[in-house]
């Protein structure tokens, strides 16, 4: 039961502004716009492929979620990272290991 692409303007027309609105609570303001946008461009492409097995409106808004779910996933790796190399910069207060009692210095230190 694929919609036809001309059934995407009153598409785009009703569900813009609800998932600006959904995607703002899962990701922000900051990145709401540009990922309406996304998400709007990944059902126009697949919009003949919809086979009907759930509602319209579910179909759409799993796409924002997944969407969301991996712009989300992709922050989360880039802060990952951030932290191990301010971790690694921190390596430098480190005391020396050749020293004697350096372990027991270092947790007095901490």
């Amino acid at each position: 039961m694929g919609e036809s692409i001309e059934d995407f303007e009153s598409i785009y027309q009703e569900f813009q502004p609800k998932l600006y609105r959904y995607l703002s609570n899962l990701v922000g303001e900051n990145d709401a716009p540009d990922l309406t946008q996304s998400v709007l461009l990944k059902v126009s492409h697949s919009l003949e492929g919809f086979r009907g097995e759930s509602s319209l409106a579910t179909w759409i808004y799993r796409i924002a979620t997944n969407t969301a779910m991996i712009i989300s996933f992709h922050r989360c790796q880039t802060r990952e990272k951030e932290v191990l190399y301010e971790d690694a910069a921190s390596l430098d207060e480190l005391p020396d290991s050749d020293s004697p009692g350096t372990d027991q210095e270092y947790i007095r230190r901490k």
